[in-house]
């Protein structure tokens, strides 16, 4: 039996902590010139089918994507160096260089604190899971229902773990 298969409560569902584990290291990346973002992606891909069925396996798509959407950026910033061998003389060879290094350094900046705020914004929601707990109620009835008003989760029980996000065993 995996673990997504066992009914951890989410706070102590071991793919928590490596879900959160790989959000820091998509942060810290660019101190590692990218080298613990491709590690992280290797995990994901790695404990992908693990967290299958689980809240988790969101969140691995999240960070897969986001990072091949930075890759895609990175690749991007650094085209017009290319066109820079295409320049006639040197004053335009050196206004081309300038030109292609700003614009390098900009969308480098602007893809960094896109996926900074991408995996702040995971590891926010890694925490996200519902559970009501009342002083002095001796009775609940939680439901929790879709946009469409279907009945998703239900519960009586005061001593409940809450809502872990899992709809219909995904």
């Amino acid at each position: 039996m995996s673990d997504a298969e066992h009914s951890y409560p989410v706070d102590q569902d071991p793919h928590r902590s490596l879900t959160m584990i790989l959000y820091v290291l998509y942060i810290v990346a660019i101190f590692s010139a990218g080298i613990l973002a491709v590690i992280a992606l290797i995990i994901n891909y790695l404990k992908r089918g693990d967290v299958q069925g689980s809240i988790f396996a969101s969140h691995f798509t999240w960070q897969i994507r986001s990072f091949w959407w930075y890759l895609f950026w990175n690749i991007v910033a650094f085209v017009p160096f290319f066109l820079v061998f295409f320049s006639p003389d040197a004053q335009s060879f050196a206004s081309m260089t300038l030109a292609a290094t700003l614009f390098c350094i900009v969308v480098v900046a602007i893809s960094w604190l896109w996926i900074v705020y991408r995996a702040i914004r995971g590891l926010i929601r890694v925490n996200d899971y519902f559970y009501p707990k009342f002083l002095y109620i001796n009775e609940i009835h939680v439901m929790i229902m879709n946009k469409w008003g279907e009945l998703i989760f239900e519960s009586t029980d005061l001593d409940s773990q809450g809502w872990d996000g899992i709809v219909t065993g995904k």
